[in-house]
């Protein structure tokens, strides 16, 4: 070969090379970045915003992986799908190492292209084989393929990793019912509708098993269930919050706000509730997880305005069980701003009203009894302990208080029945040891008066109102 052949055959490589690079280079520009077709008819400022912001990430550091997964993250939570598995397929390509990748581009596209995210489930597996949804969404993909027993494996695995993800039965029910094993098939079902009653998918599956059992009857009654808006009950998945964080319509704002309230990080939710009140005026909800989060920051003017909001948008619903139910709750709350601020009067007025709506809640209940006894309205109170002690009469503070009640009323026998149940259920309640000893001594009993006295100082040995009323019985 002469010379001018290696020449030229060098020079044809070199064209070649740059070829590629350009190819590379143009793979990894702007031009590469997906975008939805229907982009130009989003009005929403944040989410445009948010994407504009998250393009500039990726077109400033094309090999940063960290962009393209915060796309792809942007484009999922709002619905863009294709474009999201597209940044995804990015991210794993830049680094296939990395498990939150792999995990992603399996869970979007399990239904879609369920051999390439069994692929990419099968190696997140392989890097963090205890995170659950991984395995559910591994089985969701090998269902689709026809691969039911490898399915089941995940499933099971699933469950013992979160016995309360109501997928994994679900899921493991429905398999069984296409595998004729009706049996198996009713047992699951019947766990996924006790950790999620209202999914319609369980009931419908339900129905087939009854019917094919013979049981019409609990085959109607699932069918009917089954036609009624299905309550999807959320799996445990961490790594969903990466995503819901990239949200920037009002709608996620306040999901996400939803999720801070009830992780108990309410300045945080705050933050994302704000700004969309101006558009949830007619949603309760949102104003009272609002008020709500105002109420556990001590805002308490401010949070007394929200729940009259609530209730005032309330005012303008079809009566319904949740209506009710919320009203309650926020009557609930104003009363215990109300007591938190001194105005005795006015939160037994609002715990009254929850009350009034929802007899049957403990915790309201006491709420009333525990502001009248605040406001020394003992007898009133001591008819709502009574209440308690009724439905449990193992319930401590009920007879301390009941005790107390009757002792201030001079009703020394049935002071005495309470406070001694008092002691019986907690040996070490000093106060009802002590309150004991008083009516002992009013009732001229003054060894028993002593006993309780010298329990009480045995119990807190520096008690100076205990010791005093010894030494007085004493004489």
């Amino acid at each position: 070969m002469t010379w001018i052949h290696l020449k030229r055959i060098r020079n044809t490589f070199c064209i070649i090379l740059m070829l590629v690079c350009q190819i590379i280079s143009l793979a990894d520009s702007a031009d590469g970045i997906p975008q939805p077709s229907d982009l130009a008819m989003v009005k929403e400022p944040r989410l445009l915003k948010a994407i504009e912001t998250a393009k500039k990430s990726v077109e400033k550091a094309p090999r940063e992986v960290a962009a393209w997964g915060k796309l792809g993250h942007v484009y999922l939570i709002h619905g863009w799908e294709a474009e999201a598995v597209a940044c995804y397929r990015h991210a794993v390509e830049i680094d296939p190492t990395e498990f939150r990748w792999l995990y992603f581009l399996g869970q979007t596209t399990y239904r879609t292209h369920p051999n390439e995210a069994a692929d990419a489930l099968r190696q997140a597996i392989l890097l963090r084989p205890d995170y659950g949804p991984a395995h559910i969404y591994l089985a969701g993909a090998l269902r689709s393929l026809g691969r039911f027993d490898q399915a089941k494996q995940h499933l099971t695995r699933a469950k013992k990793l979160d016995p309360k993800n109501p997928y994994a039965e679900l899921w493991l029910g429905e398999i069984a019912l296409a595998q004729k094993q009706f049996e198996t098939a009713r047992t699951h079902l019947e766990q996924a509708l006790d950790l999620n009653p209202g999914q319609s998918e369980a009931h419908a599956a339900m129905a087939q098993v009854a019917l094919v059992l013979g049981d019409r009857k609990l085959a109607n009654v699932h069918a009917e269930a089954a036609r009624k808006p299905t309550t999807r009950e959320e799996m445990d998945d961490p790594l969903w919050w990466e995503v819901l964080q990239a949200g920037a319509t009002a709608e996620l704002f306040i999901q996400r706000g939803h999720e801070y309230v009830r992780r108990g990080e309410y300045a945080r939710a705050i933050e994302d509730l704000e700004p969309v009140l101006s558009v949830s005026e007619d949603n309760p909800d949102v104003w009272f997880d609002y008020g709500l989060c105002l109420f556990h920051t001590a805002h308490n003017p401010e949070a007394l305005s929200a729940f009259a909001r609530v209730l005032a948008i309330l005012r303008e619903m079809v009566h319904s069980e949740r209506r009710t139910q919320v009203r309650a709750e926020t009557h609930n709350y104003i009363g215990l701003i109300y007591q938190r601020m001194g105005h005795t009067d006015k939160a037994i007025a609002h715990f009254q009203a929850t009350v009034d709506l929802v007899a049957n809640n403990i915790e309201f209940r006491r709420n009333l009894a525990d502001a009248y006894w605040s406001a020394k309205r003992h007898d009133e109170a001591a008819a709502e302990y009574q209440k308690f002690v009724e439905a449990d009469p193992s319930d401590v503070q009920a007879h301390y208080r009941l005790g107390l009640a009757r002792l201030t009323g001079e009703r020394y026998d049935e002071a005495l029945s309470h406070l001694e149940k008092v002691v019986k259920l907690n040996p070490t309640h000093v106060r009802a040891h002590g309150a004991l000893g008083i009516i002992y001594d009013r009732m001229g009993r003054r060894e028993d008066a002593i006993g309780e006295f010298e329990t009480v100082l045995q119990l807190e040995p520096e008690n100076p109102h205990a010791r005093k009323m010894l030494e007085q019985s004493s004489r």
